[in-house]
């Protein structure tokens, strides 16, 4: 079985993040969708954050937990599982 190191990938492309003053790292993302709504179009942005699986069960964090992200304040509306189950990405809204 191949084992890597997790926290290497967020070393790389991480984001400074807390829950309750308890420090973690995720990977943040602004995905925008674009909607036709009868003839109108409108944009959205979404707010994602994927973090360790095992930093969302240590720390926690369920839906509706306050978060900070780079000083910027989140709720987390939902989590879901990533591939086998090593990453979690929490879906955010201020």
């Amino acid at each position: 079985m191949f084992t890597e190191n997790l926290n290497a990938f967020l070393a790389d492309f991480g984001t400074p993040c807390a829950l309750g003053g308890q420090p973690f790292v995720g990977i943040f993302d602004m995905p925008d969708t674009q909607l036709t709504m009868g003839g109108a179009s409108v944009q959205t942005t979404g707010y994602t954050l994927q973090v360790l699986t095992s930093d969302v069960v240590a720390l926690g964090i369920t839906q509706g937990s306050a978060i900070t992200v780079g000083g910027a304040a989140y709720f987390v509306r939902e989590s879901n599982l990533l591939d086998d189950g090593a990453y979690t990405a929490l879906v955010l809204y201020k």
